[in-house]
C-alpha cells in the first residue's frame, strides 16, 4: 500500500533510459501528476505576465478536480533541493529527475525565491515608513540602494532597501495586477497616499535596475577610470566592484539626474537628484554632463 501511495507521477511519453518517470514524492503534500502540474504552470505564466510566483493558497481545475497549485510548487522547490542542493538531507521527501528539472528551468521555474519574498515584513508599516522619510529628506529621492539598512526609533535595525522593493511588488499586487499573488499582501489606500507624499517611484526605471547603489563607490571607480585614461567617456560595460557593476550606466544615469535637478527640475523627480556636492565633485573630474 505504501509503494502504491508513493508513486505519484504518471508517464505520458517514453523518456529515455525511464528518466521522467521518477516520481515527485511527499508524504504530507498533495499528489500531482508531473506533466499535469507542469502545464498548469504554463498557463499560470501566460496568464500572469510571465509570473511563476504562485500564490501558496492558487487552486485549479484540471478534469473536474482541485489540484493545489502553489503548494505543488512549493513542494518542486523542495524536492530540488533535496536532489540538487543537500542530496543527503531528507531523501525521503522525494527526489527529482534531471528531465523534470530542465522542463523546469525551460519555463523559467524560480527554484530559489528571493529573500524578500520568502515572508512577510518583519517590521510595522509606519516604522519602515518614517525610516524611508528620513532617507527621502537625506537623499532628496526613494531609491533606496537595495543593501541599506535603517536605524528604527526603538534602536533597531531594519532592511530598507528590501522594504522598499517590497512596497513596488504590493503595489503591483494591488493595483496593477490584482488578480495575482494576493497572498503577498495588499496595499492600503493610506499607505499608498503616504508613499505618494514621498513621490515614491512605484516602478524603478529600465535604466536604473541595473545602476550601482553607492555613489560615493561609483565616484571612486570614475576617479580610477579618469586618471588611468585621462577622461571621462565611460564605455557601457566598463566594470567595477565586487558585484561587476556597469560604470558606463552609472555615468548615464549621472547625466539624467543632473538634467532633472538643474535642467528640467519638474520632471521625473522620483529619478533622483543630484546635490550640489556631488555636482562639484563630479565637476572636478571634468564629468561632461551633456552627453
Amino acid at each position: 500500500m505504501m509503494v502504491a501511495f508513493l508513486s505519484l507521477c504518471v508517464t505520458r511519453t517514453p523518456y529515455p533510459s525511464g528518466e521522467r518517470t521518477g516520481a515527485l514524492v511527499s508524504r504530507r503534500l498533495d499528489s500531482v501528476d508531473f506533466d499535469v502540474g507542469l502545464s498548469e504552470l504554463k498557463k499560470f505564466k501566460a496568464a500572469h505576465g510571465g509570473d511563476l510566483l504562485v500564490p501558496q493558497n492558487a487552486v485549479v481545475e484540471v478534469d473536474g478536480q482541485e489540484v493545489k497549485l502553489g503548494r505543488w510548487a512549493q513542494r518542486l522547490r523542495q524536492l530540488h533541493k533535496n536532489t540538487f542542493i543537500t542530496p543527503k538531507a531528507r531523501a525521503g521527501f522525494g527526489q527529482m529527475t534531471e528531465i523534470q528539472k530542465r522542463d523546469l528551468d525551460a519555463i523559467g521555474f524560480m527554484f530559489e525565491l528571493p529573500e524578500e519574498l520568502k515572508k512577510s515584513d518583519p517590521v510595522d508599516w509606519d516604522n519602515a515608513f518614517a525610516a524611508l522619510a528620513a532617507y527621502h529628506k537625506a537623499h532628496k529621492n526613494t531609491m533606496v540602494p537595495q543593501a541599506t539598512m535603517a536605524a528604527l526609533e526603538d534602536g533597531t535595525e531594519m532592511k530598507l532597501g528590501k522594504w522598499v522593493q517590497r512596497q513596488r511588488q504590493i503595489y503591483k499586487n494591488t493595483y496593477v495586477t490584482p488578480h495575482a499573488r494576493k497572498s503577498f499582501g495588499q496595499m492600503t489606500e493610506e499607505q499608498k497616499g503616504k508613499l505618494e507624499e514621498l513621490e515614491f517611484a512605484f516602478e524603478v526605471p529600465e535604466e536604473l535596475r541595473t545602476v550601482p547603489v553607492d555613489w560615493d563607490v561609483a565616484f571612486d571607480a570614475l576617479a580610477a577610470f579618469k586618471k588611468k585614461n585621462g577622461h571621462t567617456k565611460v564605455p557601457e560595460k566598463t566594470l567595477f566592484g565586487s558585484h561587476d557593476q556597469d560604470l558606463g550606466k552609472w555615468c548615464q544615469r549621472q547625466r539624467q539626474v543632473y538634467k532633472n535637478t538643474y535642467v528640467t527640475p519638474k520632471a521625473r523627480k522620483s529619478f533622483g537628484q543630484m546635490s550640489e556636492e556631488q555636482k562639484a565633485r563630479l565637476g572636478s573630474l571634468g564629468f561632461n554632463f551633456a552627453s
